[in-house]
């Protein structure tokens, strides 16, 4: 792996700002298709765990209009870089940044009627804990887009077993499986996942 291949995981330093924008450039299309699935809705409170350049943050805040979306990263490259790509939803008070994990979200239960990770759950050190917390902050009802697609086809091999693995430990967290898709983007395959909060 190269300097700048390391830099995916958790951005740094110079080299984490050019990985920021090669993440701007090619995940725009894979936050369009998992924001076409979740379909977030006006007024909504939408939530994006590993948010990195603020690409699909952009994008939901765009939807939900007059709602809110967060987005939490732990890279503070990231975020600064997710803040200025979105300043004007941030002064307008559509959007907010925190500095957190996926395993311990800084939000009470129920906050989100949505949520989205976009090539970010597959770096999560304990999947299980962070689904465990990503249903504690949905409210009933509440849906979470889970996307993924790796940049070769060695990793795309990882991403089948990903795949098999994500419905069993959706199930655990006590989230419905509600969609499945894959994708031909480029280079890659995406495959995503709509997973729900029960109602009751």
């Amino acid at each position: 792996m190269n300097p700048l291949q390391s830099q995916f995981a958790l951005p740094r330093g110079p080299l984490g700002r050019v990985a920021g924008w090669v993440m701007a450039l090619s995940n725009r299309a894979l936050a369009r298709e998992t924001l076409s699935l979740l379909e977030p809705a006006r007024g909504e409170c939408v939530l994006e765990i590993g948010a990195g350049p603020g690409v699909g943050i952009g994008d939901a805040a765009e939807r939900v209009k007059d709602g809110l979306v967060m987005g939490v990263d732990l890279s503070e490259v990231m975020l600064a870089q997710a803040a200025r790509r979105n300043r004007a939803h941030m002064r307008a008070g559509r959007v907010g940044l925190q500095r957190a994990s996926a395993s311990r979200l800084p939000f009470r239960s129920g906050a989100f009627q949505a949520a989205f990770t976009i090539n970010n759950i597959q770096l999560w050190p304990d999947p299980m804990a962070s689904l465990d917390e990503t249903a504690r902050i949905l409210c009933p009802g509440g849906r979470l887009a889970i996307a993924l697609q790796q940049r070769d086809a060695e990793s795309a091999m990882e991403t089948a077993f990903q795949r098999r693995s994500l419905d069993r430990r959706a199930r655990a967290a006590g989230l419905e499986i509600a969609a499945k898709r894959t994708k031909p983007l480029n280079p890659t395959p995406a495959f995503l996942l709509l997973v729900r909060k029960p109602s009751g």
